[in-house]
């Protein structure tokens, strides 16, 4: 067990102990922490281990989406009433860009997926579809820049019969 420091900015926060419980997992990261101290009821946090599948099942934990959403709800909260200022705001910000990195990086895990998909159509056509036609233009044209696979289009052209 390891107690974490970084937390500890102002004589309320100085209170607070946050303990991570277990060893890193197979990722590099821990999965348990407490946080206890002051008056605050002590409260423990179990993130997730291990992956997700495609349908929802091995949720065993919470995710870093689920906290950050947390956190957004409170500063947006503060930002409505008399605890607005901008701290609040950019820390906000920060916690939003984020869950929009967060959100990246989970589409481009799909990507190697997307892309097998799309290299097999341009290999495969369907029968009886006529000749095969440029999935992978559909894709660059929808696909957001950002989340773009570093595949040249000439790499997803259907060979030459």
């Amino acid at each position: 067990m390891r107690e974490l420091n970084e937390h500890k900015i102002n004589p309320g926060n100085d209170t607070l102990k946050i303990t991570v419980l277990d060893e890193p997992g197979h990722g590099g990261a821990n999965h348990a922490y407490d946080i206890e101290g002051g008056e605050a009821v002590p409260t423990h946090l179990r993130f997730q281990n291990g992956p997700i599948n495609a349908d929802g099942n091995g949720v065993n934990g919470i995710t870093h989406e689920a906290l950050l959403a947390v956190l957004c709800d409170r500063l947006r909260g503060f930002q409505s009433g008399l605890y607005a200022c901008k701290a609040n705001a950019c820390a906000l910000t920060h916690l939003e860009e984020a869950q929009h990195w967060l959100d990246v990086a989970r589409d481009a895990e799909s990507m190697p997926a997307l892309i097998a998909v799309l290299e097999d159509l341009a290999r495969r056509p369907p029968r009886g579809s006529g000749p095969a036609t440029p999935c992978a233009r559909i894709f660059f044209a929808i696909a957001p820049a950002a989340t773009r696979p570093t595949v040249s289009r000439a790499e997803l052209r259907p060979p030459p019969r």
